[in-house]
């Protein structure tokens, strides 16, 4: 969620601040396995909705 990235792995949780933009695009290819050439700007239906958290299990 904006520049921090939470990933879980059985009950262990690692929580890392992204220093810029090419940290955030970094972390969506190796975690979720594609490139992104601009950072995505959440959409205005997502504005009132910041307090979802995306997590990815690590196995």
């Amino acid at each position: 969620m904006d520049d921090v990235l939470t990933v879980v792995s059985g009950d262990q949780r690692e929580i890392s601040q992204l220093a810029d933009d090419a940290e955030v695009l970094a972390a969506y290819e190796k975690r979720f396995g594609f490139r992104l050439y601009v950072r995505p700007v959440p959409g205005p239906h997502v504005q009132g909705a910041l307090s979802r958290v995306m997590e990815v299990e690590q196995d």
